[in-house]
């Protein structure tokens, strides 16, 4: 019995061991323990994930998100009573608001959205963040809770976050907020949200905000197929990119078919040749600067794959024999999807953005492309580029598991934000 149990904990031992090893870590980081211990983490996640999606017991989005929410550390010790952290609802929309206690302040406002490939995260893992920003630049931050996909699928999310902007404009006097001196931010699905509400008002409202903060945005679910995105894969989260952007479109049962159609690159044959001349266009590898690619052999690698396919779907497809698949499926083109995807005509709509792209993240070229093509639409861009950073770091602020880098980033936004507000 004895040699049993040594027998099973060498098993389990070797097994952590072998994962733990190979747990890719880019050259020169200075925490490697911690990255690996956290992917650790997300990978036993993600597995339990799947073993209860198979056996029908729980969806792997549900495991997912309450396994992040339940490990999800706040990082806050508010010990100034001057600050204050408190909870509202906005338009039936739950929002937590940080900033001065005195109430008779007028503040420059910051609408954050936090990240998540919109099915995951909540607003705990960004209290240290963003109350050190609230803090540090003297201005309040309202942080929305917006419902997530797949339940509450595109384009819930983003009109969740619309429903906050229209409340706090309208009520800026009552929150002691100086609504001409707004600011949009989000990371990840958050600063894809940004975008597309920063569009929202300089069309709809006539308003633009004093500037966007995006950090490692989302900036489009479409493509799979930028360097980035192959070398560097998910990153930290091990789920599937395609299973997100489908639960995204409000499917909840995800078949491999389905997964096929987007991974094999089919679906850009619903695109008709307008629109793919135009996309190849406004996604060209070669709008991103040199600098950012002296060193890095996977550009050579995939510079060839075609960011479209050619030829026609094959009848059996489902993007051909299911029209409501393939209908949602083309929403990823769209402007609210991804904003990326638009003409000049349409970005010069962006406000002044401070946008932040790490090297060790499979959306940096996206980053990149869109910086380049918003300053050719005109708009102000300071680009943040962290060479060793990676995706999702802003939110990894604990004393203990935390990140050097992400007090780094959010020290800089800090800078940016004092000198521009």
């Amino acid at each position: 019995m004895f040699n049993k149990k040594i027998a099973i904990l060498i098993a389990l031992s070797s097994v952590f061991y072998l994962n733990y090893s190979n747990i890719y870590v880019k050259d020169g980081f200075d925490q490697p323990a911690n990255y690996k211990l956290l992917k650790m983490a997300l990978m036993i996640a993600q597995s339990f994930a799947n073993l209860l999606e198979n056996a029908n017991l729980a969806p792997e989005y549900s495991f997912i998100r309450n396994a992040i929410d339940y490990f999800s550390i706040s990082g806050l010790n508010n010990d100034d009573k001057n600050f204050k952290m408190e909870y509202k609802i906005f338009n039936d929309v739950n929002v937590r608001i940080y900033g001065p206690a005195d109430k008779d302040q007028i503040l420059p406002i910051m609408i954050y959205i936090h990240g998540g490939g919109y099915f995951i995260r909540n607003l705990d893992s960004y209290d240290k963040f963003l109350f050190t920003i609230s803090k540090e630049a003297n201005l309040k931050i309202i942080s929305i809770d917006y419902r997530l996909a797949p339940e509450h699928p595109f384009p819930i999310p983003t009109d969740d976050c619309w429903n906050v902007v229209e409340y706090v404009l309208k009520n800026a006097q009552s929150l002691n907020i100086n609504p001409e001196r707004l600011i949009l931010a989000g990371d990840s699905a958050g600063g894809n949200a940004a975008m597309v509400l920063s569009k929202r008002l300089a069309k709809e409202k006539n308003i633009k905000p004093l500037f966007q903060v995006l950090i490692y945005p989302w900036v489009q679910l479409a493509f799979a197929r930028l360097p980035s995105s192959i070398f560097y894969k998910g990153g930290l989260i091990p789920t599937s990119h395609v299973k997100m952007k489908l639960w995204y479109l409000g499917f909840k049962e995800v078949s491999e078919e389905m997964i096929n159609s987007i991974s094999s690159n089919n679906h850009t044959l619903l695109l008709n040749v307008k629109e793919k001349n135009l996309i190849k266009s406004y996604m060209d590898l070669n709008l991103i600067p040199d600098k950012y690619k002296i060193g890095k052999n996977y550009y050579d690698l995939y510079k060839n794959l075609p960011l479209i396919n050619t030829g026609t779907l094959d009848p059996n497809n489902i993007l051909v024999r299911d029209k409501n698949f393939a209908e949602k499926v083309k929403l990823l083109f769209s402007e609210e999807v991804s904003p990326i995807l638009a003409s000049l005509d349409q970005l010069k709509y962006q406000s002044k953005t401070y946008q932040i792209a790490c090297e060790w993240d499979s959306l940096k070229d996206e980053g990149l492309i869109l910086a380049e093509r918003m300053k050719q639409a005109g708009v102000a861009v300071e680009m943040a580029f962290y060479e060793d950073c990676f995706h999702g770091m802003v939110s990894l602020l604990d004393r203990n598991l935390g990140f050097v880098y992400s007090h780094k980033i959010l020290k800089d936004t800090i800078n940016f934000i004092k000198k521009n507000i």
